[in-house]
């Protein structure tokens, strides 16, 4: 009987120990899982956020395999402003396309982003700073000079932002 409660003490011992560390391994989990959906940048479509972004475009330049990241990012995604184009091309340098194309080679570079964080950052700003949505038809109804907001492309210089 005594050998008998030593064997069960055992496997109550063990069977603690293999709960403690499920409990233990799921807590790590659940806390890396967490911090994964930590956005990778805080977006406020203000005006300085723009052109901080518009900075990034002009300054940061990209290897190519950074490069592949932002084409793989932004290709299948309709320019805002000109939906015949993609999102990595845009028919044009406008304002929208280098605060957009700043923003990637920033997550890229700096935050380690793929292609995926990159696409959702992108999708989450051109929501952001025309909340009422892009009608994909901007650049050929001569918009070009309105702001983001009202269905324009911020302007076509880099030096000249229309906010």
């Amino acid at each position: 009987m005594a050998k008998r409660n030593i064997l069960l003490s055992i496997a109550v011992a063990a069977l603690v120990a293999t709960a403690a560390m499920v409990v233990s391994a799921a807590a790590a989990y659940g806390a890396k899982t967490q911090s994964s959906t930590k956005p990778l940048i805080d977006l406020t479509a203000s005006r300085a956020q723009v052109e901080q972004f518009i900075r990034y475009d002009q300054k940061i330049w990209l290897t190519p395999a950074e490069e592949e990241i932002r084409h793989d990012a932004l290709a299948d995604m309709p320019a805002p402003c000109c939906k015949d184009y993609s999102a990595a091309t845009c028919c044009c340098q406008c304002n929208l396309s280098r605060s957009t194309w700043g923003m990637a080679k920033y997550l890229i570079t700096q935050k380690g982003a793929n292609a995926k964080q990159v696409r959702a950052a992108a999708e989450q700003w051109v929501k952001l700073v025309n909340p009422a949505g892009f009608s994909g038809t901007s650049c050929y109804d001569g918009f070009c000079g309105r702001t983001f907001e009202n269905n324009g492309c911020g302007g076509m210089s880099a030096n000249d932002l229309v906010y």
